[in-house]
């Protein structure tokens, strides 16, 4: 048997209409199925999630964790670490679907050893028409895509959502910090913890492309992103004050912080958001949702 070399780290939750497109194309992989594993952590879901991972069971590639509850991202995502026998770790959320070059995208970037992590594109499936947090979700001036391939990632572009990182990496940092249960923040305290070990490791592709199947709507997301700003944003603000720029955290409480955050501004920009397609007025109410729940933590 070949040397495992990719570990896919799958953690899930109640995505029992997800799952299976998201393993079957993953296990469609163009490199020998014998130089790579699935691990799938199924986190305590409450639906019928764990029955279709099940399904799998036949894979001699696919590795199966069932934890007992629902523990969060961060818990999931460390018992695949855990799991692991690659020395490529690839992160890939449940509700997503990959080329069968997924794999040998990251092995071609990775060839470079002065990388350590990867993250790869993401984009909305072909049938499905983009709304208007899809325009901003998915905008080439946005994330990591305002950035050359050969240019050095900052910690704050780098996620987890479609990466691989060499697991020396993690092994010299840590994995996840189980104390970010609820949505956002963990990646990005991960992603401080390797960029400051390796500054000039992170890159982005172009190449390594996920599908997203998980469409929302804007008011959705932005009810979430406030629960962030209120919770989890300020325990990152709290572990790594010598960031908070560019974390954004300037904007909580400053003067220019009210100048530009503020209910009157605030809903002038969702009037005129409800009127034109226009990315600077989703990123505002985004980053506004951000600010308010981070006020409300305060």
């Amino acid at each position: 048997m070949s040397e495992i070399i990719y570990s896919v780290i799958i953690p899930c939750y109640n995505v029992q209409d997800k799952i299976v497109n998201c393993l079957q194309s993953v296990l469609s992989q163009s490199i020998h199925s014998d130089n790579y594993e699935v691990i799938v952590v199924d986190d305590g879901s409450t639906d019928s999630t764990n029955a279709r991972i099940m399904e799998f069971t036949d894979f001699t590639n696919v590795v199966i964790r069932s934890l007992a509850k629902n523990s969060g991202l961060s818990s999931a995502r460390n018992v695949g670490i855990r799991l692991a026998k690659g020395s490529i770790l690839c992160f890939l959320d449940s509700d997503m679907t990959v080329e069968p070059t997924w794999l040998q995208q990251f092995q071609t970037r990775l060839e470079d050893k002065n990388i350590v992590g990867i993250i790869g594109d993401c984009k909305l499936p072909k049938d499905v028409k983009p709304n208007k947090l899809d325009h901003y979700f998915y905008s080439p001036i946005r994330g990591a895509r305002q950035f050359s391939e050969e240019e050095a990632l900052g910690f704050q572009w780098f996620l987890f959502n479609n990466t691989a990182v060499r697991k020396f990496a993690i092994d010299a940092v840590g994995g996840f910090n189980e104390d970010f249960i609820s949505y956002g923040g963990e990646d990005t305290e991960l992603a401080i913890r390797i960029w400051e070990s390796f500054p000039n490791g992170l890159r982005y592709s172009s190449k390594a492309v996920s599908e997203h199947h998980h469409q929302r709507s804007l008011s959705e997301f932005c009810e979430t992103i406030e629960n962030y700003g209120k919770t989890n944003f300020p325990r990152l603000i709290k572990a790594y004050p010598k960031y908070k720029k560019q974390l954004g955290s300037d904007w909580v409480n400053s003067l220019k912080g009210y100048i530009v955050f503020n209910p009157i501004l605030g809903n002038f920009v969702l009037i005129f958001n409800s009127i034109f397609n226009s990315y600077v007025l989703v990123r505002y109410q985004v980053i506004y949702s951000v600010v308010k729940g981070a006020r409300k933590s305060l």
